[in-house]
């Protein structure tokens, strides 16, 4: 055998060994000869102008702050456990659920001074995202209610 009909082996060779492991590509035709050209043409996309609507006032809130004694000697508990529901809106947090290590749940609403880790209480929301758990230290009101005095990072 010649060299060149060494090589035309090979092609062939490799040729339908691409076709045997099914590449998904088109073969060439050998007997095909012209070359083949792609055009792009560039085209130009125009966006039609938007408009914003004025922004709305929104009428003032008036908040109603109570009191409540604490139960007994106001003794100041810990509970360390994961967010599982926190109900308010963006900018306050009305009520939260931790889940304790044994599985019950307690409900805590946080007093008007309460702070998260010293920032706004409004951080515990992270915690329900990210499954982190927290430390609460809360009093028990008269009234049966967990009042959070402040919570953190556990």
């Amino acid at each position: 055998m010649t060299p060149r009909s060494l090589w035309i082996a090979a092609v062939l060779v490799v040729a339908l060994l691409v076709a045997a492991c099914g590449s998904g590509e088109e073969e060439a035709s050998p007997t095909s000869t012209a070359p083949t050209t792609t055009t792009v043409t560039p085209t130009t996309t125009t966006m039609a102008p938007t408009t914003v609507a004025p922004a709305t006032t929104m009428a003032p809130t008036t908040t109603t702050t109570t009191t409540t004694v604490p139960q007994g000697d106001g003794e100041v508990l810990t509970a360390t456990g994961v967010v599982t529901a926190v109900e308010g809106n963006l900018s306050g947090v009305d009520s939260f659920t931790i889940r304790l290590e044994d599985g019950s749940d307690l409900t805590f609403v946080p007093a008007d001074d309460a702070l998260f880790d010293g920032g706004p209480f409004s951080h515990i929301r992270d915690h329900l995202a990210s499954g982190a758990p927290v430390t609460v230290e809360y009093v028990e009101l008269a009234d049966g209610t967990l009042q959070a005095l402040s919570a953190g990072d556990a």
